[in-house]
C-alpha cells in the first residue's frame, strides 16, 4: 500500500519547489511526503559554487551523502512509497534504478515540463562543413564533444540492455504535460503507463485565475543564462555575461524606441540581480510575479522558457531572441525549436535587426497546437497536477 510520495531531487529544496511539488496538497490527501536530496551524492560542486535562496526546512527532507545510505532508505521504505524522479537517468546515476529494481520501488519519471527540441542546425555548405571538421579534429574541445555525443547516443541502448538482463528498472509511470512526449525516453518500456496532466506552471493558472490585460510594456522572460546554477550540473557551454547582457540591452533599447513599449524584466526564480543590478541597464526587474507580469504585458520576449506557458494561455505575442554565443549550443537548439513551433525565426541580437519585419501578432492555431503538445493534453483533468497523480495512485490495487 502506498503511504508516501518521495521526490527524488539533485538540488536542495527551495520554497518554489515546495509549492510546485504540491507538498501541502499531498499531505492534505492523507499521504506523507519525503524529499530525497541527492545533491551531496550526485552534485557536490553545486553547493560549493552556488548558494540557493529560500531553502525549505522540513523534517522529511533526507540528505544522502553515500550510495549505501540511499540504498538502506529505499530498502526500508520498499513498496510503501511512490518515487517521483526529478533527476533523470544518466551514466553516473544508474545505481539508483538498480535499487528501484532490487527493492521493487514504484516510481515515475517526471516529464511534464517538456520543451520543443530539434537537431542542431546543419552547415549550409558541405565544403565548409568538411573544413570545419578537419580544423577541429585536433581540438581537445572537439574530442570532448564527440565523446559526449557518442555517450548520449549510446545511452538508450545501454539502458535497454541493462533492463533486459534485469539489472535496472524502467519507470512504472511517466508524468507528462502536453501530448508531445519523447518516445525514446531511455528508461521507458512497453509496461510504462502514462499519466496525462499539464505543466506545473499551468497549476499556477488554475490557482490564480488572473485576467489578462494589455498595458504599455513588453516583458522579457529572464533565464539567468550566464549564471544559472543548472550550468554547474550540466556543464553546458559557458556564456560570457558581459557580452550577453550588452546584446540584450542594445536590442531592448531599439525595441523600446521603435514600438514605444517599455521592456521590463521577469527575473528567473533562481536569479540574484540584487548583487548584479546593472545587468539590465537599470530596467525594472520583477521577481516572483512572472505570471502577473506576463498577463499584463502587450508582448513577451523570450529565449524559450517553460514560462511561455503563460504567454500561450494569455495569447500574448512572442518575440524570440538568440545571439552568436548560442549558435550550435543547446541554448540555440532549444530557441530555434521553440520559435519554430510558433512559425517564427529567432532574432539574433548580435546581428543587424533594425530592418527586420518583426511580427507582433499571435497565431491562434499555432498557440492551440503548442498548448496541446507541450502544456496540457486534450481531455486531461482540469485540476491540480498532483491531484491527478494521487487520483491515479488510488486506482492501484493494494
Amino acid at each position: 500500500m502506498i503511504k508516501a510520495i518521495c521526490f527524488l531531487v539533485r538540488t536542495p529544496l527551495t520554497k518554489r519547489d515546495y509549492d510546485r511539488f504540491g507538498v501541502d496538497l499531498i499531505r492534505g490527501r492523507g499521504l506523507d511526503v519525503y524529499v530525497l536530496d541527492l545533491t551531496s551524492l550526485l552534485n557536490p560542486q553545486y553547493l560549493e559554487k552556488y548558494t540557493p535562496n529560500n531553502l525549505v526546512n522540513d523534517q522529511n527532507i533526507i540528505i544522502f551523502k553515500s550510495r549505501q545510505d540511499l540504498e538502506r532508505a529505499l530498502k526500508e521504505k520498499g513498496k510503501t512509497i511512490f518515487v517521483v524522479d526529478f533527476i533523470g537517468a544518466d551514466y553516473s546515476n544508474l545505481f539508483i534504478y538498480r535499487y528501484f529494481k532490487k527493492y521493487g520501488i514504484l516510481y515515475a519519471s517526471f516529464c511534464a515540463n517538456t520543451l520543443p527540441l530539434s537537431r542542431a542546425p546543419k552547415e549550409k555548405s558541405w565544403p565548409k562543413k568538411i573544413m570545419t571538421k578537419v580544423t577541429k579534429v585536433f581540438s581537445t574541445k572537439f574530442f570532448r564533444k564527440a565523446i559526449n555525443y557518442f555517450l548520449i547516443r549510446s545511452f538508450f541502448y545501454v539502458c535497454k540492455i541493462l533492463q533486459h538482463i534485469g539489472y535496472i528498472k524502467g519507470p512504472d509511470y511517466m508524468l507528462v504535460g502536453g501530448g508531445k512526449i519523447v518516445s525514446t525516453y531511455p528508461l521507458s518500456t512497453a509496461a510504462t503507463s502514462i499519466i496525462y496532466g499539464h505543466t506545473l506552471d499551468y497549476d499556477i493558472i488554475l490557482k490564480e485565475k488572473i485576467i489578462p490585460q494589455d498595458n504599455s510594456y513588453a516583458v522579457f522572460i529572464d533565464q539567468y543564462v550566464p549564471y544559472h546554477p543548472d550550468a554547474i550540473i550540466s556543464n553546458v557551454d559557458k556564456i560570457d555575461a558581459e557580452k550577453y547582457y550588452k546584446g540584450l540591452n542594445r536590442f531592448f533599447d531599439w525595441f523600446e524606441d521603435k514600438f514605444k513599449q517599455e521592456v521590463v524584466i521577469a527575473a528567473h526564480p533562481r536569479s540574484n540581480y540584487d548583487q548584479k543590478p546593472q545587468c539590465f541597464s537599470n530596467r525594472k526587474i520583477i521577481k516572483g510575479r512572472t505570471i502577473e507580469v506576463i498577463a499584463g504585458a502587450n508582448y513577451v520576449i523570450t529565449h524559450g522558457s517553460t514560462a511561455v506557458t503563460f504567454a500561450v494561455c494569455f495569447n500574448k505575442p512572442l518575440v524570440f531572441l538568440t545571439c552568436d554565443m548560442f549558435e550550435r549550443t543547446y541554448h540555440g537548439i532549444h530557441i530555434n525549436a521553440s520559435a519554430n513551433q510558433f512559425g517564427k525565426t529567432p532574432i539574433n541580437v548580435d546581428r543587424p535587426y533594425e530592418k527586420l519585419d518583426i511580427s507582433l501578432v499571435s497565431d491562434e492555431s499555432l498557440y492551440l497546437d503548442y498548448f496541446e503538445k507541450y502544456i496540457k493534453t486534450q481531455g486531461s483533468p482540469q485540476k491540480q497536477f498532483w491531484e491527478i497523480v494521487i487520483d491515479e495512485l488510488q486506482t492501484i490495487k493494494k
